[in-house]
């Protein structure tokens, strides 16, 4: 049966086992209210471009549904410049999801989620002054670790695994995100 999806069945134990960890980490300590982060990604593309989109940036609001459980919206873009054969082309993929985040903080300053997102990707190109672009269905499940700094701040560093349902098969994307966390309220 998981044969069909391929290298993509390998990361069903792999979120397991974050999830696993990210429950009793949320149980132990107050988590905040709203949860905003900012950040730097860097996006490997493996079908439309199959290239490495190093600029991009990274912005989701979290908010406390339960003790264990966020509700999270997100935004991101990723930009890659290519000149070919003298012509400078202008590659562009923009994210716009939501959908639940399993998180907590810990005791100590670790602390690991993961979520699954849905939504739209907007994948665009230039040339010459002129561009197009098209938006298709986007999923995007991944995990990561906060680093409590303080009460108020923190690091996080992730990993997500993007589907992008455009045609008979999904377009693949990975992407690497760092950043800072800031907490509002307790709940």
């Amino acid at each position: 049966m998981f044969q069909q999806f391929g290298e993509r069945a390998r990361l069903v134990p792999v979120i397991g086992v974050t999830l696993g960890l990210a429950l009793p980490a949320a149980a132990q300590q107050p988590t905040p209210k709203v949860e905003v982060s900012l950040g730097y990604v860097v996006v490997r593309d493996q079908d439309i471009y199959r290239e490495t989109f190093p600029l991009g940036w990274n912005v989701d609001v979290a908010t406390l549904w339960t003790k264990r459980l966020k509700i999270v919206g997100e935004v991101r873009g990723a930009y890659r410049n290519l000149d070919l054969l003298g012509t400078r082309f202008d590659l562009s993929v923009h994210t716009f999801m939501a959908g639940p985040r399993l998180s907590g903080w810990q005791r100590g300053r670790l602390a690991p989620f993961a979520h699954i997102l849905g939504g739209g990707a907007r994948v665009g190109a230039r040339v010459f002054g002129e561009g197009g672009s098209t938006t298709m269905l986007a999923l995007q499940p991944g995990a990561g670790v906060d680093v409590r700094l303080t009460d108020l701040v923190g690091v996080r560093i992730g990993g997500d695994y993007g589907l992008i349902l455009s045609g008979i098969r999904p377009d693949i994307e990975f992407r690497v995100v760092t950043g800072a966390v800031f907490r509002v309220g307790r709940k």
